[in-house]
């Protein structure tokens, strides 16, 4: 299995991996710009699941690219 977070935007929960692009709601940018994400609910290595009922940490950040 691939790495991959599930993260939470615009008042919704969303499963990412590597490559996504998303089409996110309530988010003060405009179309097509990057955005980083702090709420980061779980992170999977490909193995493991880590996770946090509001956050794994206030360190993970999730940068579109």
């Amino acid at each position: 299995m691939e790495p991959y977070a599930v993260i939470e935007t615009g008042g919704k929960q969303y499963r990412v991996q590597k490559g996504d692009t998303l089409d996110i709601e309530k988010v003060g940018a405009e179309a097509g710009a990057k955005i980083t994400v702090d709420t980061v609910l779980a992170v999977s290595d490909g193995t493991t699941l880590r996770g946090s009922a509001r956050r794994v940490s206030p360190e993970p950040r999730w940068t579109s690219t």
